[in-house]
């Protein structure tokens, strides 16, 4: 069972299943480091749930990005104890095309960017989201 003071890190708040979680863990009364490659997508959480949430830009392609979160969170909350990869892909009808699209399921971007390099010591949970949405094979 996860702890009642438990902070979150999840990335790629700005809808889906990432927003969608870090809605549910800030009504549940847990902390969360909402991250999104555009703050602006994360504002109006971060207005509702101001004393519980810390918003940071994140793109987990970037690990400058990831090491700039990490010490940005670590003075108002004291290490993460959650970690949600919610790296996605994305091959809707707003990539235009395929070939504009990542054809790279969010396990390669996790290996690669974003899980791996936050393993962090202290970090009871983490929760890694699969997909890959590709007429193609993935990589």
């Amino acid at each position: 069972m996860i702890r009642e003071d438990a902070v979150w890190l999840i990335a790629g708040c700005s809808r889906g299943l990432g927003r969608a979680l870090a809605l549910r863990a800030l009504r549940s009364r847990y902390r969360v480091v909402v991250t999104a490659r555009r703050l602006s997508d994360v504002s109006d959480i971060v207005a509702e749930y101001a004393d519980a949430a810390f918003t940071a830009e994140l793109d987990v392609t970037k690990p400058d990005q990831i090491k700039t979160v990490l010490a940005a969170a670590e003075p108002r909350f004291c290490g993460i104890d959650v970690l949600v990869n919610n790296a996605g892909t994305d091959i809707s009808p707003r990539s235009k095309s395929p070939s504009n699209a990542r054809f790279c399921p969010s396990s390669m971007i996790g290996r690669e960017y974003g899980v791996q390099p936050l393993a962090l010591k202290g970090v009871d949970y983490a929760i890694n989201k699969d997909t890959c949405l590709s007429r193609n094979e993935c990589p």
